[in-house]
């Protein structure tokens, strides 16, 4: 197994340990986070049993048609081609949606979500250093948003950049707390607690523990 996937395999266990257990069978998916949880490839590496998740993707078929008939009718649109590299990604078409974003940022170079939901392209197919680039870049356009922060530290422990991943999560965890942004601060919390121990005591501690 190489150093990505072991890496990336226990990203994805940490992520999956911060939701409760869940016990599924064949019940409706009809939101987006029991659509990551459950019918993405990762839960099945997880081996999380998966409902009934057809009507969700169908769903997300309309909405790429629909988004594909707009950009027809208005090629400039940047948020048509960002919305479509949504629906693209949730549908594991990752290059169909890099695609997108990347139209959509040259459309619009100033759109710091665009440059995130690329990076998160990115990082699904394996290109960790053009991930961390588009992390970066939308943390430079708009550096309040918690999950930029939290984004990039996935990617920098990954390629086993601890120092700067682990001041990723504390800059996340920060703005988190100062933005009532509980999952997100959650989720820095959480790693930090699993790859941070080692070089805690080098950066600049400003969060608040959770109180247990």
């Amino acid at each position: 197994m190489s150093k990505f996937t072991t890496g990336l395999a226990s990203i994805l266990t940490g992520l999956l340990s911060i939701f409760p257990s869940f016990t599924v069978s064949a019940q409706e998916v009809n939101s987006y986070q029991d659509f990551y949880l459950f019918c993405s490839h990762e839960a099945f590496y997880y081996k999380v049993e998966s409902p009934d998740c057809s009507p969700f993707l169908n769903s997300r078929v309309v909405e790429l048609a629909a988004l594909t008939r707009l950009i027809e009718l208005e090629p400039n649109n940047f948020e048509a081609y960002n919305n479509r590299g949504r629906a693209r990604q949730r549908l594991e078409d990752l290059w169909g949606s890099i695609t997108d974003y990347t139209r959509a940022i040259e459309l619009n170079p100033a759109d710091a979500a665009a440059f995130n939901n690329r990076g998160l392209a990115f990082l699904e197919v394996g290109y960790l250093a053009q991930a961390i680039a588009d992390y970066t870049r939308a943390i430079e356009i708009d550096p309040n948003v918690a999950n930029f922060h939290n984004n990039r530290g996935i990617a920098r422990i990954i390629v086993d950049d601890f120092d700067r991943g682990c001041f990723d999560f504390v800059e996340g965890s920060n703005l988190a707390l100062q933005n009532n942004d509980t999952d997100n601060y959650t989720l820095a919390f959480r790693f930090m607690g699993l790859y941070c121990n080692e070089v805690a005591e080098r950066l600049p501690q400003r969060y608040e523990p959770v109180k247990r």
